[in-house]
């Protein structure tokens, strides 16, 4: 009986390491994938939890504002002139900086909530710079113009354009042009002013009339220009002086000089379009201007978590937005002036 050997040869590669190593390198860039989505998802959320927490720290600045207004309007003799630190004023509470004024808007409940506060505010009562951002042509702005120290009035500059900002001013009106233009063209991004300086300090009505400065401040392509308060004070046929004001890359302006007044009220309003003012002056004494009972410069600081947000802002001191008209006779419908006067009647004829 024979038997017949059979040998099986083995073939000797390395396919089967080259799968491995196929799959290690699939597995790894599965890993870098999963891992690389993870850490864009873990962003996206800080980022959105952030957005969220800006926004809260961002209301809690606003709340420290609002407190520091209330605590001046309400204590306008005793309130410091400033706060200049971080520390609450005299009367305030552990965490206050304003006495009865909490600085901690929501108190955390537990550890996945965090509190909302605000963690300081500064002010200053007497700024040497009035700032509005919105001087409509609808309504007016009234402030006492007057300085801190008790020195008369030299100057004041009045600097602007048009609400939100503007630098291009090469389509606004030539210095030489007084005329009231039907619209001012887009290429002028800046209004027109109408400002009023009132002294109320004047012994009858008559005289507030007469010496009040009234004048229209027009934007012009050209250098800054200067009117001497006289010039449209003092008569009536003196008020409503137009005064081109130059405008460059910062805006336009116009300077009142001669003023020599202790205590003013200033009235003003837009014309064409709403309009940014700032104002600044100096005294008789060469200083400058340091503005009471105007407006008050703010600055908040924010918390939440981590996140700190600080704003500063101009609060108004005075409130001009109550029923008064803006003009001596004011109406949205139409005015009938046939007025026939007869001993015991008036017959209107309309």
């Amino acid at each position: 009986m024979k038997i017949k050997m059979l040998k099986r040869s083995l073939g000797q590669d390395q396919s089967g390491i080259a799968s491995m190593v196929i799959v290690i390198l699939i597995m790894t860039l599965l890993t870098l994938i999963v891992l690389s989505m993870t850490q864009n998802s873990n962003r996206e959320q800080r980022q959105s939890l952030d957005r969220q927490m800006n926004t809260q720290a961002f209301y809690a600045a606003e709340s420290g504002i609002s407190d520091a207004k209330d605590y001046v309007v309400q204590n306008p003799t005793t309130a410091p002139v400033k706060k200049t630190e971080c520390v609450g004023v005299s009367g305030a509470g552990p965490g206050q900086q304003f006495p009865g004024k909490s600085q901690t808007i929501i108190s955390a409940t537990d550890a996945s909530i965090t509190n909302v506060s605000y963690s300081c505010v500064l002010y200053n009562r007497i700024p040497k710079e009035l700032k509005f951002a919105n001087v409509s042509v609808g309504s007016s702005e009234i402030v006492p113009i007057e300085d801190a120290g008790g020195a008369g009035i030299q100057s004041l500059t009045f600097s602007w354009t048009r609400e939100g900002g503007g630098s291009n001013f090469a389509g606004c009106p030539a210095p030489g042009d007084f005329s009231f233009p039907d619209r001012l063209a887009d290429s002028c991004e800046a209004g027109m002013l109408r400002v009023e300086l009132i002294d109320p300090t004047v012994a009858n009505r008559d005289l507030l009339l007469s010496s009040a400065f009234v004048g229209f401040f027009k934007p012009a392509n050209g250098p800054a220009s200067s009117i001497s308060f006289g010039s449209a004070a003092g008569t009536v046929n003196n008020q409503g002086a137009i005064v081109n004001g130059g405008c460059d890359a910062n805006g336009c302006r116009v300077t009142i000089n001669n003023i020599s007044k202790n205590m003013l009220y200033l009235h003003l309003r837009s014309i064409y379009r709403s309009n940014k003012v700032s104002i600044t002056g100096t005294t008789i004494t060469g200083t400058e201007v340091q503005f009471r009972d105007a407006q008050m410069e703010v600055d908040s600081t924010g918390k939440v978590g981590d996140i700190l947000k600080r704003i500063q802002v101009m609060v108004p001191l005075t409130s001009n937005k109550g029923p008064l008209p803006e003009f001596v006779l004011q109406t949205t419908g139409d005015i009938c002036k046939q007025l026939q006067v007869r001993p015991g009647e008036v017959d209107d004829g309309c």
